[in-house]
């Protein structure tokens, strides 16, 4: 098969360069992803901060003595909220708080009835919770602790792809090491719906010569059409890891003169 002549791109000039999005609709479009992402975050962090709330309550904070002075009962055929509101007093100063309680314990929290309350010392009045029986300590990490655990894992996934991803772009236009990368091979990958297509190429990290590194990149069709096999381009890389690295051409972002 006969190669045509291959075609280089002129290296960036040295780090740090000076970068922008290729595109004001990307620009914009990843602006509104990073503030429809940021609620998710937020109900990311507030949800494992309440199961490590319960944690710290249960297992390790002190306790005083305090009074349930209200409780109520909203529940109903489909799902019981039961809630307890009692007073106790931290070194001398009162506080008021309420929380919802299983069943089990509710039944037991009678008006009037003494209980033992946990705090944490630096927040008495807000971080509390009633001392429960051993059969309910635990009772809401049932529910909250999985909870905690997918929809951080959901939510890490949407902010490595949308924002460590992009990050790790743009610092590579703008630290990385710039390389010399050869298309080697040109591939189609077709399934049921769509096809995909994948530049592949070799290059030659500084610390790990003389061995070579092959890669590919999935690429747009019109892309992938005006690229011809022995063309040379310019590879942008982390030096002390060689894995991170990208095809400046196809990086989304432009360096600035």
């Amino acid at each position: 098969m006969a190669i045509d002549p291959p075609r280089r791109i002129e290296p960036p000039g040295p780090p740090p360069r000076r970068v922008r999005l290729k595109s004001d609709g990307f620009r914009v479009g990843m602006g509104c992803l990073w503030l429809f992402l940021v609620p998710f975050v937020i109900v990311g962090v507030i949800v494992p901060g309440m199961v490590l709330k319960r944690l710290y309550l249960t297992f390790g904070a002190p306790a005083t003595s305090g009074k349930v002075v209200a409780r109520s009962d909203d529940g109903d055929s489909d799902e019981d909220n039961y809630r307890v509101e009692y007073t106790y007093t931290v070194a001398k100063n009162s506080y008021r708080h309420w929380e919802s309680v299983p069943f089990d314990a509710y039944a037991d929290l009678e008006v009037g009835a003494p209980v033992l309350v946990q705090y944490a010392p630096l927040l008495p009045g807000m971080v509390a919770g009633v001392a429960l029986p051993a059969r309910s300590r635990l009772w809401n990490l049932g529910f909250w602790a999985p909870f905690a655990l997918f929809w951080d894992a959901i939510v890490s996934i949407f902010l490595y792809l949308l924002v460590v991803l992009p990050l790790r772009a743009r610092w590579l236009h703008c630290h990385g090491k710039a390389g010399v990368a050869r298309i080697v091979r040109k591939e189609v990958s077709k399934r049921d719906d769509s096809t995909s297509y994948f530049l592949c190429y070799d290059f030659t990290p500084e610390s790990m010569r003389p061995a070579a590194v092959s890669d590919k990149i999935a690429v747009e069709l019109a892309e992938w059409n005006t690229v011809q096999i022995g063309d040379e381009t310019t590879i942008l890389y982390d030096p002390s890891r060689p894995h991170r690295r990208l095809l400046y051409p196809y990086g989304g972002f432009e360096i600035l003169s």
